[in-house]
This record gives structure tokens, C-alpha cells and sequence, in this order.
């Protein structure tokens, strides 16, 4: 009877040894009480915990008081080691020389979210460890701080002490009540998985704030820890990030062992990796785990929250009515509706792919209060089309805005008729209002403007003589009047082919003029011609008689935005520049439902658009 007792009770281990029970795949995850979940990619769950509830990676600041009594760390174990942090037996990971630098205001965001973990394996070694706090229990490190097969397996203990200085913790010693890693590591020992997740004993994050997490790489990046070497102090470095692949992610960032677990984030306080490994060479580049899509998601099973929220960062602006703005993604309490906001622009922080088969985005006001999720159908995603075409201004009293929530003013339309400028990028709201970029000859960005206000400066074919009938006229280069290129004096009479004309925004009529030899002569006001089959008002040809019109036009059309070249054979000079159309807009504020629907009363917004309705669908 006790042989079969003995027998069950070896049956019972050998069946909980996370060595032994095989996850099918890399991402499965397996925990220190030996329960493996399977990792389902197109799995979606749609519980949503009070606590944590539809968690959205963006940094948590945090505001609480130093504690008066700060509670001293125990002297570290003369037997810890520092973590292995590669393949080859050596913890130095420094690259050229160590540029870290010590942190000794540890309570300041982001470094107040880096932790030191004191590590107890099964076979009597005590290591030391860095992770970074997540979310309000939940630490983030690598796997092989949480699982050491030479040691034993699975961790007997950790310690976490967060904003420790080398001599106190003042938040106090926190225990971990579970760990979890990926099957990949736990039963291969495959670096690409080498990922954890510590649970706390007690909510941390509103002491400490939390890192946020991405799936976006950044150039240049920190990473913030706890070397052994250096007896329990905070020590960061930021430096480049070299490359990356589908589960590492490779830098210039110096480590030494017992930083193993440090995240790996960018200056928006965003981990996009977990530090794991130094190389053997001084040039480096050490390494991290990825934190990719799927980790991503594997992240958010962890921490209990199964709607995975996407880092997204975009504007986008309502292009359908009649969709709800929801509270939760359960669909059981309503926040608002589209109805009435048609073109209206919103920041789309994150977004949810949800089991029902729709995108949902989680839209902010620019003020950042919350307006709710809405189905991506009924948005569109606010870009610039380049269009790098010279326009003039055709209509007064219109703004030139600082962003497309139209909560702040860059200038105004007055007095600036006829004026030349270049739009290079165009943008089309929800509600089918055009709007231009405009920009200065000197390149420097004027703002956004209703197309309404605007008419693209274009050549209309002509091929007609016309006589030079008044001197002292200039001939441009180009229409923001800022070249000449040289006059009507002593050219009273000559005859020149008008191959083209131009007509600006305050109708004013412009020819380009070229010699019998094909010559270019450059732009010339038709007032300063005879022979044209034009009709302009009076007031206008008396506005631009000769002992005027050089002043009024010098000084009306002031100079424009870029220096245009004295190509002979060119009509209209754009020397434009590349520009990636996400920076004009992505940083700007946003306004709230109130001011928009101030300017969507005006005249700028009172394009009739045919909108279809669709019905929302859950």
C-alpha cells in the first residue's frame, strides 16, 4: 500500500513538473504553480476586470508623498551573483567605456517604476534582478529572473523593493505571490521568449506610476536597473538602438549583470523590450525580448485584461453619423453618439480589434478627457496628401488654423488677397471640408486653410502678342514677387508672345512673357501691356497705373515663401521640400465639442456633404 502511495505521489509531481507537462507552443504560458495556458492568437474575450479595467498602455504618473520612515534593505547576501546575462559565462556588458550613470532621485518618474529583485532559487542561490512595474501589482522582468533550470527551476522567492537608492526602499519590500513565462523558455530555453511577469502581494503602481508598453521601436532608448556590481544602487544609460527583429531587439546601451529584467523604453516613458542579454564582445550590441504583437497580447492575458489595446497615436475625424460613442466594449452603456459631429477631429490613442470583428478606437478630446470607443467605420484617418501646388488667396475673413481641432488661431486671410503661397499637403475631414498646408517661400509653415479661401494657381494657354504699352513695370520670376528678374524701361513697344496667363486671387491678371527666340521673360501684369482681350474692373486697372503699381504690388504682395530659381524656362518655381505629413498634425491639441461646433457654424464648414448613415454594429 505504500508502494502505491509513494508511486501516485511521484506520478503527481512528474505530472506538475513544468519540464515534463509540454506546451504545445512558444507562447503558451506557464506558471510557477505549473498551470499551462494555451496561447490562442485569434482569442477574445470580452470580461473586463473592475480593477484594471480595459488597461491602455500609456504611462501612469505618479504623486505621493515620501514616507517619513523609510525601511532599510537588508545587507545583500554574500552568496548573490549577479544574473548570467548570455550565453557565454560572462556578465559585462559594457561597450567601450561604461557610461551608465547613477540615479539618485529614484522617486522621479520614470526611474520610480524600476525595481530591484532579490531572487532565492530552489538550490540555495540568491540572485539579483531588475523588472519595471506595469500596471498596479504586476512588475515586468525577463523569464530567467522568474525560471533558472540550473538552479533548480522555478524562483522559491523574490523580493521586490521599488525606489531603492542603494541604502532604503521608502515604498517598503514587496513579495511575489506568482510568476509567469513562456513556454519557450520555461521548457526550451529559447532567448527569443526570455519574458515574465511577477505579481505583488499589494497594489504598487499608485506609489510609483508605471511604464507604459509599445510595439513601436525608437532610435534611441533606456534602460534603467539594478547592476550587482554596484551594491543595490540605480544605475541608466540611454543610447542608441542598433536593429531589430521579429522576438529581439539589439542596442548600445550599457548593462552588467543584475540589470537582466530592465525594460527597455523610449523617452515617451513606453517599454518596447525587455533587457536579457550582454554580449561578449566591447562593441557590443546587447539585447532584449521584443515585446511584439503577440507579446503584447500574452502581456495583457497576464494582468487579466483580454482586449488588447494597441498603441496608435493618430488623429481621426468623424466621417459618419448615427454610431455610438460606448463606454466600455460590452456595449451595455452609451457615452455619446456621432450624430451632430460629422468631421469633427479626435486623438485615437489606442485601438481594440474585437472579437466581433470590428476595430474599435479609443478617441481623447484635446484636452485629454475621453469620449469614448467608436467602430472604426465611422472615422476616418486624418493624413496629408501631398500636393506641393501654388495657391492664392480668393476670399477674406478666414482663418489660418493651428490644428484641426480648431481650438487656436495662426492668422487670418485679411489683407492677404491675392497673396501666393505653397500647399503641400491637403487634408479632407469626416464632413468632405477641404483644408491646405500652406507654407512661405522661406518654408516656414503658415497653417491650415479652407479651400474655400483658396484657388490653385494654374496657367491658362494663350499664345498671344502683346506690346509693352507702359514702362517701369517689373517682370518676375516668380508670383511671390520675390525675384525680379527684370523691368518694363526702355521695352515700350516690343511685342512678346503671352504663351500663358495667371490669374490671382484679387484678379489680378499676370502673363508669362517669351522673346521671338523662345526666351523666357518672366511674369508681367497685364496692365503693363496693350492689345489683350482681358476686362478687368476699373478699379483695379486704376489701382495699377504706372506710377503705382511697382509700390502696390511690391508692397501688397509682399514676398512669399520660397526663393525661386531664375530658370528661363520654367512657368512657376516650386522648390519644395520633403515633409512627412504625420508631424504637422500628430502634436497639435485638440479642441472640445464646443469650439468645433463654433466653426462649423462659420463659413468654413458649411460644405454640404452626402454622408451615408450606417447602423452600429455590435
Amino acid at each position: 500500500m505504500r508502494k502505491i502511495n509513494w508511486l501516485v505521489i511521484l506520478l503527481f509531481f512528474w505530472i506538475g513538473s513544468a519540464d515534463s507537462v509540454k506546451a504545445t507552443n512558444d507562447l503558451d504560458t506557464i506558471s510557477n504553480d505549473q498551470v499551462i495556458v494555451p496561447f490562442v492568437e485569434d482569442s477574445k474575450d470580452t470580461t473586463i476586470n473592475s480593477d484594471d479595467s480595459l488597461y491602455e498602455f500609456k504611462a501612469i504618473e505618479a504623486n505621493y508623498p515620501i514616507q517619513e520612515e523609510s525601511m532599510l534593505l537588508p545587507e545583500i547576501p554574500d552568496d548573490v551573483l549577479p544574473i548570467i546575462e548570455d550565453n557565454f559565462n560572462t556578465s559585462k556588458s559594457i561597450i567601450g567605456s561604461d557610461n551608465r550613470k547613477q540615479i539618485k532621485n529614484t522617486i522621479v518618474q520614470p526611474y520610480s517604476t524600476s525595481t530591484l529583485l532579490v531572487i532565492k532559487f530552489p538550490k540555495g542561490v540568491t540572485k539579483v534582478g531588475s523588472g519595471n512595474i506595469i500596471g498596479t501589482k504586476y512588475v515586468l522582468t525577463a523569464g530567467h529572473c522568474l525560471y533558472n533550470r540550473e538552479l533548480g527551476g522555478w524562483a522559491n522567492s523574490i523580493k521586490i523593493y521599488p525606489d531603492y537608492n542603494g541604502k532604503t526602499a521608502s515604498l517598503g519590500m514587496y513579495h511575489a505571490v506568482n510568476m509567469k513565462s513562456t513556454s519557450g523558455w520555461v521548457q526550451g530555453n529559447k532567448t527569443d521568449h526570455d519574458i515574465g511577469l511577477i505579481t505583488l502581494n499589494a497594489n504598487v503602481s499608485s506609489k510609483t506610476g508605471t511604464l507604459g508598453l509599445t510595439t513601436k521601436i525608437a532610435n534611441k532608448a533606456t534602460i534603467t536597473g539594478y547592476p550587482a556590481e554596484k551594491n543595490g544602487a540605480m544605475w541608466s544609460h540611454r543610447n542608441n538602438v542598433s536593429s531589430s527583429n521579429l522576438n529581439n531587439v539589439y542596442y548600445d546601451i550599457d548593462t552588467t549583470g543584475g540589470q537582466s529584467g530592465s525594460a527597455l523604453y523610449d523617452d515617451n516613458k513606453n517599454a518596447f523590450a525587455v533587457h536579457a542579454y550582454g554580449s561578449r564582445l566591447s562593441t557590443g550590441p546587447n539585447h532584449g525580448t521584443k515585446i511584439n504583437s503577440e507579446k503584447l497580447k500574452l502581456i495583457n492575458e497576464w494582468m487579466g485584461n483580454k482586449e488588447v489595446a494597441i498603441s496608435f497615436n493618430k488623429n481621426i475625424t468623424l466621417s459618419k453619423e448615427n454610431y455610438t460613442l460606448w463606454n466600455d466594449l460590452k456595449f451595455s452603456n452609451k457615452k455619446d453618439s456621432t450624430t451632430g459631429k460629422l468631421g469633427k477631429v479626435y486623438n485615437a490613442k489606442v485601438y481594440y480589434d474585437h472579437k466581433n470583428g470590428a476595430k474599435y478606437y479609443s478617441l481623447y478630446n484635446n484636452n485629454g478627457t475621453w469620449a469614448g470607443y467608436v467602430n472604426a467605420n465611422a472615422v476616418k484617418i486624418l493624413s496629408g496628401i501631398t500636393l506641393n501646388k501654388d495657391v492664392t488667396i480668393s476670399k477674406e475673413n478666414y482663418t489660418l488654423w493651428n490644428n484641426f481641432f480648431f481650438s487656436a488661431k495662426k492668422g487670418s486671410t485679411s489683407e492677404k488677397l491675392g497673396k501666393v503661397y505653397n500647399a503641400k499637403y491637403s487634408y479632407t475631414l469626416g464632413n468632405g471640408v477641404l483644408y491646405y498646408s500652406l507654407y512661405d517661400n522661406k518654408g516656414t509653415w503658415i497653417g491650415y486653410l479652407n479651400a474655400n479661401a483658396a484657388n490653385i494657381l494654374s496657367a491658362k494657354t494663350l499664345n498671344k502678342k502683346v506690346t509693352i504699352s507702359k514702362e517701369n513695370y517689373t517682370l518676375w520670376t516668380n508670383f511671390f514677387f520675390t525675384t525680379k528678374k527684370s523691368s518694363t524701361t526702355g521695352k515700350k513697344g516690343k511685342v512678346y508672345n503671352a504663351k500663358y496667363s495667371y490669374t490671382l486671387g484679387n484678379g489680378v491678371l499676370y502673363y508669362s512673357l517669351y522673346d521671338t527666340k523662345e526666351k523666357w521673360m518672366g511674369y508681367l501684369n497685364a496692365n503693363a501691356t496693350s492689345n489683350t482681350t482681358r476686362s478687368l474692373p476699373t478699379s483695379i486697372q486704376n489701382s495699377f497705373e504706372e506710377s503705382s503699381t511697382v509700390e502696390s504690388v511690391e508692397s501688397y504682395e509682399e514676398t512669399r515663401e520660397m526663393d525661386a530659381s531664375d530658370s528661363e524656362d520654367s512657368e512657376v518655381t516650386n522648390s519644395a521640400k520633403n515633409f512627412d505629413s504625420s508631424e504637422v498634425y500628430n502634436d497639435l491639441p485638440i479642441s472640445d465639442s464646443s469650439e468645433y461646433a463654433e466653426i462649423s457654424e462659420s463659413s468654413e464648414t458649411n460644405t454640404e456633404v452626402d454622408s451615408s448613415v450606417s447602423s452600429e454594429n455590435n
